[in-house]
């Protein structure tokens, strides 16, 4: 039945993953940490899942005091997030996930973002701030549990890992966040979040950086908790830029810096403005010059360490090259890498405590792209992405306090690099309609192919690369997407081809069948259908069971006649709909249900499956219920076929923790030749 992580669209906007949609395939979530069961000795050709599975996160920071890297990973449409900490102290120590629960189901960055990097914040020694539904924890990486929960956060808002404000809406924090003190009390700056996109806030202090625009150019502040202005930016009396303001020691305004569109700058502060650090901070600046005789135009970039009450301290860098990205250690004082651009080639620049450039790559004998993410307190110890040309990513931390960069661990090590582009297909179904396949794997696959069915039904399958079809591919199968009539993504007409039409979505998986049977090498066909999907799948082994060599049930639909799924929570509104949609208003009454399709139901046609079929559930599914799958295997033994209940404990049908996905793929490994 339905489930958002059936839905493929990120609202990260950035990629379009299979997270919604084949991601699946692979996860289960459990109450707690569940025991992953040893593999079957009988598949020699094994690979490690977990291989595929580290870097889903995409997101892996340090805490402050150094002694731990962390990750935490959260699919979209879950209230569930894995947090996975390495022990910097002892590599000998396995990593440990834990499932934390609390987190917003909704995709969006309003209240809790489906990126990770905005909801686990480095706080004090081993404690980290993580950003849940209806308030903050403040996590122990040491003691591995929540030490305190501080309720009542506004979560219009979210601060990133840059502490910026995806929207609008955060109060400013009058007290310092402590264990002891609850820290959002509204101050009185509300009137520029009211206005302000683009905001960014000191986690400990409140003190915020506020930047609203109109039709010229960005307005800029610096308010303290307190609500008093410490820094602005003014129109200049020519109309031609703005001029950056300071408050001196006598509370009146100073002209610090002129700038306009063409040469802006960008601030960066530390963490307040206190009696040492009185305005100190520093700036990317862009300049844009051009020749009165040549009208040549050049752009040089800087990283400016500034007074606001004096004047510019020192010039940490000054290029040429396009200056991409600029990394501070944690504590905001100090910039300790750089990033340029060298007509697309990049470079690294690494600085030392005095500002002095310390090294330019973390390993000289590398061309890969190599950024530094996070830093611990100190600035010694940093985490490091590795982007190599084929699309891999390789996430470590090195300790940069020496001479020479040392690598202290690596967090994860993603295999899907470079794999063949996808194929966007179109097959003809028995009935003349066109539907669309996407395939994905090698050309020659060594063992066969998987016929994926998605969810939904009112979702699609994406031309992208996943852990899982990585997993899948490496397996020796390539595996065919079947975007059936009824899918999303592809106008309305194409999704009410399915209305009261079954029988012509499962034709559409027929036809995908036939086109690999036709274009590819005679090899085995495994059918793998996922919630509804699972439906179709079956109907389709029943339909042309000589077509397929097997089958594989994801937290399966079977049983359209079964009144229990109608009367549950989750099937109030759109899933029944779309159920009636296909079928018929009078569900879960067939009686009206043309032979045709009638025909191609499973229970109903139990005995016309006659090849190894694995069903494996969720014990908790609320959205389609387990009994469908125990229906199904109950059925099949009756008739003497090979067939396996797979139950994971205490699993919902979103399927979203890391461990459980682990035990999927391992089942799936072990029951695929």
């Amino acid at each position: 039945m339905s489930s958002s992580i059936f839905k493929l669209t990120s609202t990260s906007g950035k990629v379009k993953t299979l997270a919604g949609v084949f991601l699946l395939l692979l996860c289960i979530v459990p109450q707690t940490s569940v025991a992953i069961q040893e593999s079957s000795p009988e598949n020699t050709n094994q690979i490690n899942p977990d291989d595929y599975l580290r870097c889903q996160a995409k997101f892996f920071n340090i805490s402050k005091d150094g002694q731990y890297a962390y990750s935490l990973y959260k699919p979209s449409g879950t209230s569930r997030a894995d947090l996975t900490i390495f022990s910097l102290d002892d590599q000998n120590e396995l990593p440990e996930t834990v499932t934390l629960k609390g987190f917003s189901k909704s995709n969006t960055a309003v209240k809790v973002s489906i990126k990770s990097d905005n909801i686990a914040l480095p706080y004090e020694n081993d404690r980290i701030l993580i950003m849940r539904n209806k308030g903050v924890s403040i996590y122990s990486l040491g003691q591995k549990k929540i030490v305190k929960h501080i309720k009542g956060l506004n979560t219009n808002g979210i601060i990133s890992k840059n502490q910026k404000l995806i929207q609008k809406g955060w109060y400013v924090k009058s007290t310092p966040l402590s264990p002891d003190k609850s820290p959002f009390q509204p101050a009185p700056l509300k009137q520029f979040f009211n206005k302000a996109p683009y905001q960014y806030m000191n986690i400990k202090t409140g003190d915020a950086w506020l930047e609203t625009k109109d039709d010229a150019m960005v307005n800029l502040y610096y308010v303290s908790s307190q609500g008093q202005i410490f820094a602005r930016t003014i129109s200049s009396k020519d109309s031609n830029g703005q001029i950056l303001q300071f408050r001196d020691d006598k509370n009146e305004w100073k002209d610090f810096l002129s700038f306009s569109q063409n040469n802006y700058i960008f601030p960066y502060f530390p963490d307040s403005f206190d009696n040492e650090t009185m305005g100190e901070f520093y700036y990317i600046q862009k300049k844009h010059e051009t020749d009165n005789d040549t009208k040549a135009e050049t752009v040089t970039y800087a990283i400016v360490w500034a007074n606001s009450l004096t004047d510019v301290k020192q010039k940490i860098l000054r290029t040429k090259k396009k200056l991409n990205h600029v990394q501070f250690s944690a504590e905001g004082e100090e910039v300790l890498w750089a990033e340029l651009n060298n007509q697309g080639t990049y470079e690294n620049i690494y600085f030392d405590h005095n500002w002095r450039q310390k090294y330019t790559s973390l390993n000289p004998e590398s061309t890969n792209r190599t950024r530094l993410l996070h830093f611990d307190k100190t600035g010694s110890k940093a985490v490091v992405e590795t982007k190599d040309s084929d699309g891999g990513v390789r996430y470590a931390v090195y300790d940069i306090s020496g001479k020479k960069p040392v690598e202290i661990r690596e967090l994860c090590q993603q295999v899907t690099a470079k794999r063949p582009a996808a194929q966007q297909i179109k097959v003809t179904a028995q009935d003349g309609f066109q539907s669309h396949v996407i395939y994905l794997g090698p050309k020659k696959p060594e063992k066969g192919y998987i016929l994926y069915i998605h969810g939904g039904p009112r979702s699609h399958s994406s031309p992208h690369y996943s852990a899982t079809y990585a997993f899948l591919s490496d397996l020796g199968y390539g595996i065919l997407s079947v975007n059936y009539r009824g899918s999303t993504g592809y106008g309305e007409e194409y999704i009410r081809a399915s209305d009261h039409n079954y029988k012509g979505m499962v034709y559409d998986v027929l036809a995908a069948a036939d086109w690999l049977i036709n274009n590819r090498a005679q090899k085995p066909i495994y059918l793998l259908g996922a919630s509804f999907g699972s439906l179709i799948a079956q109907s389709s082994i029943i339909a042309a069971p000589d077509k397929f060599s097997g089958f594989i049930s994801i937290s399966g639909l079977s049983d359209i006649t079964n009144k229990d799924i109608y009367r549950a929570t989750m099937f109030a509104n759109k899933p029944v709909q779309q159920l009636k949609e296909i079928f018929t208003k009078d569900l879960p009454d067939i009686s009206q249900l043309d032979e045709t399709t009638k025909a191609l139901l499973p229970p109903l046609n139990a005995r016309e499956i006659k090849l190894p079929t694995l069903y494996i559930h969720g014990e908790k599914d609320r959205n389609a219920p387990i009994f469908h799958s125990e229906k199904m295997v109950k059925l099949l033994k009756e008739n003497d076929q090979k067939t396996e209940l797979y139950v994971i404990p205490n699993a919902a049908h979103s399927l979203e923790c890391h461990q459980c996905r682990e035990m999927m793929m391992r089942k799936i490994q072990d029951f695929l030749p």
